[in-house]
């Protein structure tokens, strides 16, 4: 997994629902400096981590992961049709 990228999603989301870091470490049940480690890269979360962050975002955990999933792009499309 490249976490580098996964922690650049969780920064993406983070700042566009305008939400601090030491927010999501709270919503999510984490520490702020555990929060930057993944937005580094420095860090893997496990997937109850992960859960936890996209719930605090309001995402979907595939939203995370979706540069590093190969079946990423059929399942943003899909997405993206039932929005609309």
């Amino acid at each position: 997994m490249d976490l580098k990228t996964v922690g650049q999603n969780i920064k993406k989301y983070r700042i566009e629902k305008g939400i601090k870091q030491e927010a999501l470490a709270e919503m999510a049940d984490l520490t702020p400096n555990y929060i930057g480690m993944l937005e580094r890269g420095d860090k893997t979360p496990s997937l109850n981590t992960l859960v936890n962050i996209a719930n605090a975002l309001g995402i979907t955990s595939d939203m995370l992961l979706c540069d590093v999933l190969n079946a990423c792009h059929a399942a943003t499309l899909t997405l993206m049709w039932e929005n609309r």
